[in-house]
């Protein structure tokens, strides 16, 4: 990727971010699949590995959008000593 595309990704991944809506509903996505793992039958194998797969999902996104903006923001100058 090019210095400007890297930049773009960062701040889409910025803009997403930001964007309240985005980020509570999969919060609230990542506190409901807690939710069901919390109070799931402790037999059901299935159904907590689908919520923890959940989990990883919402926190693999927002690792990701966090490492676009790392990658992409502007790295400061050192100072003058």
């Amino acid at each position: 990727m090019t210095p400007e595309q890297i930049e773009q990704l960062a701040a889409e991944a910025k803009r997403i971010m930001e964007n309240d809506a985005a980020v509570k509903a999969l919060a609230d996505m990542r506190a409901d699949a807690l939710e069901s793992m919390a109070t799931a039958n402790p037999t059901d194998a299935d159904a907590i590995r689908q919520q923890q797969a959940m989990v990883k999902a919402v926190d693999g996104f927002f690792d990701k959008l966090k490492g676009f903006i790392a990658r992409g923001s502007p790295k400061s100058k050192p100072g003058i000593a």
